[in-house]
This record gives C-alpha cells, structure tokens and sequence, in this order.
C-alpha cells in the first residue's frame, strides 16, 4: 500500500500560498516582446561601448604623448610609434566593430546602431591616418588626426542622446506594465 504524499501547503495560511502571477514560458521560436528586445539590445550594446571606451581612453593617451614627444624629438623618432599605435587600435577597433555587426538592433534601435558605427568609423579614421603619419613621417597627418578625434567626441554625443532615449522608453514601458500588472494582481482583474 503506497503513503499518502504530504501537502507541500499544509500549515501555510492561505495568503502565504499565493504566489504572484509568474511569467507563462516562452515556447521555442516565440518572438520576444519589443520591450525584451529593446532591452536585450541594450545590454548588449552597453558592453560594446564599455569595451569601445575603455580601450579609447588608453588609446588617447598614447596619441597625447605621441603628439608631445613629435614636439620634443625628431619626427624619425616618433614615426615607428605612431605606426605601432594606429596598428594596435585598428584592430582592436575592428574586433568592437565585428561585435556590434552581430548585435542585431531591434527595428526602433537602427539609428542608434548608426550612430555608434559612425563613432567607429571615426576611430578607424584616426588609426589610418597614424599609420600613415608611421609611413610618411607628414606632420600635417598629426593635424588630421586631431580634427578627427575631435570630430569623434561630437559622435559620441549625438550617440549617448539616442542611447538616452532608448534607455528612457525601455523604462516607461517597464514603470506601465509594473503598474498595469500591479492593478490585476492577486486575481487577474483590475481594481
């Protein structure tokens, strides 16, 4: 003769056996709301931009001291480590570059998908131009490059606006469902 199982419940009041409504399974292939698409894009784009960052900060120092010691020593000095940094930084560009291609924007999220790609597009500039400044020894190079960079930071902005924004949108949506949800709870109707 087989045991009764015991109630899991048994001795919980009622009100402690209530669990909130839990999000219904997602089967495979089910498309992801707008919302979840929205803020997986998101996520993933923040680690790009961290990563993007993080090595232009060190790259801008590099060009900093570069430019100083162009002041201070002979351009013959100078040329093998510009070469070497612009050779660096471009592929290092271009492994962010490969992982934003593989970051698919949601359909709202195209122009700041954009916006980024031109920032890059920038930073790929500055690399060119300071390999080629390695080769040529062309101080007029050196000018480029700071016109670009500078160029580049007014990117950057137009980027962190659109970012911003997106960012702004994923959070009303989520303050409304959080309110919409709030009002039906415990019983699925609204109040």
């Amino acid at each position: 003769m087989t045991e009764p199982r015991p109630d899991p419940t048994a001795g919980e009041t009622p009100s402690a056996s209530v669990a909130p409504p839990s999000r219904k399974p997602r089967a495979a292939g089910e498309a992801l709301s707008p919302a979840r698409q929205l803020a997986n894009y998101l996520t993933g784009l923040r680690a790009i931009v961290t990563e993007a960052t993080d090595s232009r900060r060190i790259w801008v120092r590099q060009i900093g001291i570069l430019i100083q010691d162009v002041r201070n020593r002979p351009v013959a000095m100078v040329k093998p480590q510009a070469d070497q940094i612009g050779t660096e930084q471009l592929a290092a560009f271009q492994e962010i570059r490969d992982k934003l291609e593989k970051l698919k924007p949601p359909p709202n999220c195209e122009d700041c998908q954009s916006l980024f790609n031109i920032w890059l597009d920038k930073h790929v500039a500055v690399c060119r131009v300071l390999i080629e400044f390695g080769i040529s020894g062309d101080l007029n190079k050196l000018k480029a490059v700071q016109g670009l960079m500078s160029e580049g930071r007014a990117d950057l902005e137009r980027f962190q606006v659109e970012y911003v924004r997106l960012v702004t949108a994923l959070r009303q949506r989520v303050d409304a469902s959080r309110k919409k949800r709030a009002a039906k709870w415990p019983f699925n109707k609204a109040l």
